[in-house]
């Protein structure tokens, strides 16, 4: 069972959580760090990641696994146009993580 969240709830994992026997959170929109807010809209894309941020923290919490593929930092949230490729990374390192037996899977 799959589900995608949003800006207010972008792991979401209450609409399951009774369901299932494990909740695995795959999680591509991590916050990097920030050299500088330049603009205004630097100011709305940091307080977006902020909120993302904090639900992540609570997913994080409610998840049997909670998995953050590298190579993922610094992705803006609208990024629309990576979505493939984000997918793509993260569906990739799951799987090696779940075939670890959810160990981070080690670089070659």
């Amino acid at each position: 069972m799959y589900i995608d969240g949003g800006l207010l709830d972008n792991l979401p994992y209450a609409p399951i959580k009774s369901l299932c026997d494990h909740i695995i959170t795959v999680n591509i929109t991590r916050t990097g760090e920030v050299a500088k807010l330049k603009s205004l809209k630097d100011i709305v894309v940091r307080t977006m990641d902020m909120v993302v941020d904090q639900d992540s923290e609570n997913a994080r919490r409610h998840s049997h696994w909670y998995i953050e593929p590298p190579g993922t930092e610094n992705t803006f949230i609208l990024d629309t146009h990576r979505a493939d490729e984000l997918f793509k990374v993260g569906y990739d390192y799951t799987k090696l993580f779940l075939n670890n037996q959810g160990k981070e899977p080690v670089a070659d």
